[in-house]
């Protein structure tokens, strides 16, 4: 049994075999959303999801393959909520959620949870989004078929996935439940067996974008200041798609950090240095400051780590060149990380 925040009991277990049962007769969740409250909206029982943390299902974990399936409405014009499944703790899980973005469109997105924070801005993209049908302050069916190795989400009545994700950025076994932020309800969840079934085609992958570092030394930093000093540095490989994911390895308590690597030039020359972060950056390069700067979600600004959000052509030694960055988190909750490439 996972540790609660808080505990609800309703009148009837949740079972995967025969029978669906309702969110309103589910019994045993665990709610770590402290804004999160059983209600009524336009008439309907509904749980009310508002403080971005998951209500988990804790009586036992899931093992795909299975369909989790249920009815989302956002209130206003911004909300966001969906499923969780895989989840290892309160921490540690994988979420697919809707939101929109105008009367009548709306994203899906596929966002890990990692040492309790979100992803999102690391992990976007066809392989994480896809555009959608919605409709806020109205009922919006959610179906996502789990299986070992990949899951399909489904938004509306078609039968077709809008979204395929693959591979999981953490895992499908685990427990399940339910995730919102701002104001959002959730009906009718069930989650019933289906059978196993293989990806039918090749599926693109995330991949590095030419020049990219791979490896990478981090340690936690104490304050913005050159050199970095006597640290505890760690070694750190970059995700599948270029970006050093912070939350990975690291409690979302932890928010300042140095990061180094060393780069090879045949000879003294000019090369450029693309990257992009989130969330406050300096940059480095033999001791020499290039970059400072702050990236965060601020609409229009959507936060997102993106590999050319800055480009800065540099005078590289002949022989190893130190890259050195110090990393600060401002928004806790949304991802944090670095992406750089070398050109030229």
């Amino acid at each position: 049994m996972m540790k609660s925040d808080r505990k609800t009991s309703c009148a009837a277990a949740l079972c995967i075999r025969e029978v669906e049962q309702v969110i309103n007769q589910i019994n045993e969740w665990i709610i770590h959303d402290d804004q999160a409250e059983w209600t009524t909206w336009k008439g309907v029982p509904v749980l009310q999801l508002a403080g971005g943390k998951p209500v988990l299902y804790g009586k036992k974990p899931f093992h795909p393959p299975f369909r989790m399936t249920g009815e989302i409405a956002i209130a206003g014009k911004e909300g966001y909520a969906g499923f969780v499944f895989g989840a290892k703790t309160a921490h540690h899980y994988e979420a697919v959620y809707i939101y929109p973005d105008s009367e009548a469109s709306g994203w899906i997105q596929y966002d890990s949870c990692m040492n309790n924070s979100m992803t999102w801005q690391i992990y976007h993209g066809s392989l994480y989004q896809a555009r959608i049908d919605l409709q806020p302050g109205d009922w919006n069916r959610l179906r996502i078929d789990v299986q070992p190795s990949y899951a399909e989400v489904k938004v509306g009545t078609s039968d077709d996935p809008q979204l395929t994700i693959y591979p999981y950025l953490q895992g499908a076994s685990g427990y399940i439940g339910l995730w919102g932020y701002l104001k959002t309800y959730v009906k009718r969840f069930s989650v019933t067996p289906i059978p196993l079934k293989e990806l039918e085609r090749p599926f693109p992958r995330a991949t590095k974008p030419e020049g990219a570092v791979a490896d990478w030394e981090v340690a936690i930093a104490k304050a913005p200041v050159y050199p970095a000093g006597d640290c505890e540095w760690i070694k750190a490989e970059v995700e599948n798609n270029g970006i050093l994911n912070l939350n990975r390895l690291f409690q979302v308590e932890k928010k300042q950090f140095y990061i180094r690597t060393k780069v090879f030039s045949r000879k003294k020359e000019y090369r450029t240095i693309s990257f992009g972060y989130s969330d406050y950056f300096q940059l480095w390069v033999n001791g020499r400051e290039i970059h400072q700067g702050m990236w965060i979600w601020d609409p229009p600004k959507d936060g997102r780590i993106y590999h050319d959000y800055q480009k800065v052509k540099v005078e590289m030694n002949e022989g190893w060149n130190w890259i050195i960055g110090y990393l600060r988190v401002e928004e806790p909750h949304f991802g944090a990380g670095l992406i750089l490439t070398v050109s030229g």
